[in-house]
């Protein structure tokens, strides 16, 4: 990222087992993917992916929809569970503060995420009560998320 770019509030990398494909209702397929493990990192957290959540993909037609669900475990012991449910546009905010990150460019299969974090941590209820934005990408073997403080790309004036 060139220096005037946001940063991101916490980098994710969740490694994912091959996914189990499932015919639904009329044209709709389901792509269920175990979140094998994994490793996240931020300014002031840094922790791993418990193997224990899921990605749930959902294909009707040219529609998509996901319900994800994972659980970080900060080095400290602390846990938080990330999810979202749905896979949105990229925010031109967003496009601007990862345009000269060359992976994802490259890539062109990503997409935009608002996830919502829980947790019982005193220390780190300001995660949960941080309106999250950020981009998903899918290496090939790996789930890739840089998430941001929507509030503070609001004011960097990126995009």
């Amino acid at each position: 990222m060139s220096l005037g770019q946001p940063r991101p509030l916490l980098t994710l990398r969740l490694a994912l087992a091959s996914f189990k494909q499932v015919h639904g209702p009329n044209t709709e397929v389901r792509l269920l993917y175990e979140v094998k493990g994994g490793q996240f990192q931020g300014s002031d957290l840094k922790g791993h992916i418990m193997p224990v959540m899921g990605d749930w993909v959902s294909v009707v037609g040219a529609d998509v929809s996901m319900d994800v669900r994972v659980c970080l475990r900060t080095d400290e012991g602390e846990n938080i569970l990330m999810s979202y449910d749905r896979i949105s546009g990229l925010d031109r905010r967003v496009k601007a503060a990862v345009a000269d990150n060359p992976d994802f460019v490259a890539a062109r299969r990503y997409f935009g995420v608002s996830p919502r974090m829980e947790t019982s941590s005193p220390r780190l209820q300001w995660l949960a009560q941080t309106n999250l934005v950020g981009i998903g990408i899918r290496d090939e073997e790996d789930q890739v998320y840089l998430l941001f403080d929507a509030d503070q790309l609001a004011g960097s004036g990126a995009g």
